[in-house]
Parts: structure tokens; C-alpha cells; sequence
């Protein structure tokens, strides 16, 4: 086995989607998971080249710069979609967005007005968003949102 410099497989990954990162990062960890919970046992086995100890360094040498590539490509993808959302927030008569947490598979927004009026707009619901989505809460979400984040405040 030829083992390939880390910084050549995470160049390879660069063009990636976060969520094919995390899973590229969950083959690893399930690799070092496996290694640490048998490492006397391999070692006691047929001499392999390079060993399972050299195989364990190197993954962690990867994971530690795939977690740098993961945190970027979050960060990227994060922009844009935020970006997304304020078009669709201004798009619906809103000003902006405020992140207000995870629910569920989407960050959750809320919609924002700037100026000084008064602006009645029913139930306060919220923009969802995720990779394949950007919509507004329907009324049964809203409560359930709402519920979501009392019962984690009061935790």
C-alpha cells in the first residue's frame, strides 16, 4: 500500500460539498475508532506495510487538516445561504434576516423590519433554510419553533 500525502487527498476534497466532507470525515473517524479499539490485536497480527500505527498517524495528520477544509467549506456555504435568505426575506417585504438557531434540518431566521413603523404580520413566523430549500414557517412550525426554543431557554 502506497500511502499519499494528506495535503494531496484534501486537495482532491476541495471542490467538495460540506455535507460530502462529513462523510469523507466519518470514514476516517470510524478508521481511528476501529484502530484504537483493536491496536493490541493488530499489532499481533501479519507484519503489514505500512503498519497499522503509521495508518492511524497518518489518518489523524488528515483528519486534523480535513477539519480545517470542513470548517471553511461551512463557513462558504453558510454565506451563501444567508445571502439566499435575505433576498427571499426582502422578496416576502422584510429588510433582513437574524439567525436564530437550528431546528430540525434548517437554520432558522428571523425577518426583520428596520424602520420605525408598525408592522402587523399575524403569528411570528420565521424563515427555514437549508441546501435545498428557503421558505417561510407554516403557522403549525411556528408553534412548534416557538415551543422548541422555550423548552431549550428554560433548560
Amino acid at each position: 500500500m502506497t500511502m499519499v500525502a494528506p495535503e494531496t487527498i484534501i486537495e482532491e476534497c476541495k471542490n467538495k460539498s460540506y455535507k460530502e466532507l462529513l462523510a469523507i470525515r466519518d470514514k476516517y473517524l470510524k478508521e481511528i475508532r476501529y484502530y484504537e479499539k483493536n491496536k493490541d490485536k493488530l499489532l499481533e497480527e501479519i507484519i503489514v506495510h505500512p503498519s497499522p500505527d503509521v495508518i492511524y498517524q497518518w489518518n489523524l495528520n488528515f483528519l486534523g487538516k480535513l477539519f480545517s477544509l470542513i470548517e471553511e467549506k461551512f463557513n462558504e456555504e453558510s454565506i451563501e445561504l444567508e445571502e439566499e435568505v435575505i433576498k427571499f426575506a426582502q422578496s416576502n417585504g422584510y429588510d433582513s434576516v437574524i439567525i436564530t438557531g437550528y431546528w430540525k434540518d434548517y437554520v432558522v431566521y428571523e425577518p426583520m423590519f428596520f424602520d420605525e413603523e408598525n408592522h402587523y404580520t399575524g403569528l411570528p413566523h420565521y424563515i427555514l433554510a437549508n441546501k435545498d430549500e428557503i421558505r417561510l414557517t407554516n403557522d403549525e412550525e411556528c408553534f412548534e419553533i416557538l415551543g422548541y426554543y422555550e423548552n431549550k431557554d428554560s433548560k
